[in-house]
């Protein structure tokens, strides 16, 4: 088991909305390595959608650099970052629809004050075509990650509907201190290239939808 912590915003886009020159934010003056990744995330809850309420997703991520099991818990504060808790795909089954969900046993400790012990089950699936872009600084340290994703989600629970949308998401590298600037400096130039700052905090609330909390 391991942890990070992430700093992210996000932004809503149409489909056909061109990606900006990201060398014009501030702070960046070139790009690094482009990749592409398809994600596909299986989110996990109590039934009465405990650990979403309390603001903490489970989910358990195939595709990209971190597949496997990851809790993510709340920020203390605007800029502080979200804990990350990561554990390996085979530390767990991979989840069923309509069947008790097992975890990795690192995670238990983690979330059996919110669930109170709870059982978990599969609330939601979340598809993502990713193309990730690293952001550089003028000495070539990576400062930035900027995400162009295509999501598309199930969500499981009663009236829960299929949704399909675009976003720009922009997550800081650990250690780099000029956080504040940074985000602000994405938000101007994205934002002008006709994106917005996105209404849901994340990509499972909006698969959610109507049955979020």
């Amino acid at each position: 088991m391991s942890s990070s912590y992430e700093i992210e915003t996000k932004f809503e886009v149409e489909a056909d909305t061109a990606l900006p020159d990201l060398t014009t934010i501030d702070g960046v003056a070139q790009l690094g390595e482009k990749q592409c990744f398809h994600l596909s995330a299986l989110y996990v809850d109590t039934q009465d959608l405990a650990l979403t309420r309390a603001k903490i997703t489970m989910r358990r991520r195939t595709g990209g650099k971190d597949a496997g099991w990851h809790i993510k818990l709340p920020a203390s504060g605007p800029h502080s970052g979200r804990k990350e808790i990561h554990a390996d795909l085979s530390a767990a089954p991979e989840p069923a629809v309509g069947q008790e969900v097992q975890i990795p046993s690192e995670f238990r400790d983690t979330i059996s004050a919110v669930t109170g012990g709870a059982k978990l089950y599969l609330i939601a699936q979340v598809g993502n075509d990713r193309e990730e872009t690293q952001l550089l600084d003028a000495s070539g340290r990576a400062i930035m990650e900027f995400c162009d994703d295509r999501v598309s989600t199930q969500c499981f629970l009663p009236g829960g509907k299929p949704q399909r949308w675009r976003e720009w998401e922009v997550e800081l590298a650990e250690g780099v201190d000029e956080v504040a600037d940074l985000l602000r400096a994405c938000e101007s130039t994205l934002v002008a290239a006709g994106a917005k700052v996105a209404s849901s905090p994340s990509k499972l609330l909006s698969a959610l939808g109507d049955v979020a909390p």
